[in-house]
């Protein structure tokens, strides 16, 4: 028959060793475990973010002025959300010339017309690009130096916008811009 070996005394060197193995090892764990959640809200990897992008061309017919262009969204998050319809436009300014000082001035601003966008689209999946082209006719004005075209989309009761500013008399030059809006919670 064999008999097992019986284990010796634990020496207070040891019992002292094995509880500061223990402590560092539960130390380590909430350190990884600390540095693992601030990486995941640090990159923001599930946040909601949207790229907006609108473009626009002058194009002259015989029925007048036209807009020609695109407003696109993609989707550069990792969650699906919905688009709101209410709120989501694009919205067509006149620029026209400010009262004359001394000064630097903007134009002044006058909204001509409001067009609804992406209203067959409910939602935007991670990773997914929505695209929608218009063509606009607009009404001649002799004192229009530009158009702004401001794309607005709400999703999430989240706020991203984008603008382009069309050059008329250019010949059909495209005005584009792309926008990374800042995530404002509403």
């Amino acid at each position: 028959m064999v008999v097992p070996p019986v284990p010796e005394p634990a020496s207070p060197l040891s019992s002292v060793l094995d509880i500061v193995d223990k402590v560092t090892k539960v130390v380590a764990l909430l350190i990884g475990g600390a540095w693992a959640y601030l990486n995941y809200v640090r990159g923001r990897t599930f946040k909601k973010r949207l790229e907006l992008k609108i473009s626009a061309k002058e194009v002259r017919s015989k029925a007048g002025l036209l807009l020609s262009g695109a407003a696109q969204i993609k989707n550069v998050g990792l969650s699906k959300f919905p688009i709101e319809q209410k709120g989501t436009a694009i919205l067509f300014f006149d620029l026209r010339p400010s009262a004359p000082t001394d000064q630097p001035t903007e134009p002044t601003e006058e909204n001509v017309g409001v067009r609804e966008v992406f209203k067959d689209h409910a939602w935007i999946e991670p990773g997914e690009t929505i695209a929608e082209d218009f063509l606009l006719q607009i009404p001649e004005n002799k004192e229009r130096l530009a158009m702004k075209l401001d794309l607005r989309v709400v999703a999430a009761h989240i706020e991203w916008n984008a603008n382009c500013i069309v050059e008329l008399g250019s010949g059909g030059q495209e005005a584009e811009r792309q926008a990374r809006a800042p995530m404002l919670e509403a």
